[in-house]
C-alpha cells in the first residue's frame, strides 16, 4: 500500500512531508478500498470527471453539457477534432479530453474558441442562445435532433 501511495501522490502532483507521510498513507489507503470495493479502480478524480456518451443537454452547466455543445459545435462547423485542436492552439488529446468531459475547457480557451468559430461564451457555459450566429445555431440544433 505503501508503494500505491507513493505513485499516487507522484501521478498526481502531491507530496508529503516524512513526518505526514503515515496520517496521509492512511486516508489513502482507506480511500484506495472504499474505490476498491465499489469495483472500480481508484482516482483522485473520481466523481469530477465522466465520460460523455453523447449530449447531454439537461443540466447546462455541468461538465457533460458543455462537453457535449463542444462536440456539437465541432460537428455543426464540419471540422474534424485535429482540425479544431489545430485552429484553437491545442493538443488533439486535450480537445479530445475537452469532448468527452475528462477535462473541463479552461475559459481562455474558450474564449478563444469563440474568436475562431462565432459561438458565444454564454452558449458554450450556459446553452444561452441569444449571442450565436443564427446559422451556426441552426446547424446545431439540426445535429442535436439527429445526434
Amino acid at each position: 500500500m505503501l508503494l500505491i501511495h507513493f505513485l499516487y501522490s507522484k501521478q498526481f502532483g502531491y507530496t508529503s512531508h516524512p513526518s505526514k507521510l503515515f496520517g496521509s498513507f492512511f486516508i489513502t489507503s482507506i480511500w484506495i478500498a472504499k474505490s476498491l470495493l465499489k469495483g472500480h479502480s481508484p482516482s483522485p478524480m473520481d466523481g469530477k470527471r465522466k465520460i460523455a456518451s453523447g449530449p447531454k443537454l439537461g443540466d447546462e452547466m455541468s461538465v457533460l453539457a458543455i462537453a457535449a455543445r463542444l462536440k456539437l459545435l465541432r460537428e455543426a462547423l464540419d471540422w474534424s477534432q485535429t482540425v479544431m485542436a489545430q485552429r484553437i492552439g491545442v493538443q488533439l488529446s486535450t480537445w479530445n479530453n475537452y469532448e468527452l468531459a475528462v477535462s473541463p475547457i479552461p475559459w481562455r480557451t474558450a474564449l478563444k474558441l469563440c474568436t475562431v468559430t462565432g459561438a458565444s461564451l454564454d452558449w458554450i457555459y450556459r446553452n444561452e442562445r441569444g449571442l450565436m450566429p443564427v446559422n451556426l445555431m441552426e446547424k446545431i440544433e439540426e445535429l442535436g435532433a439527429t445526434g
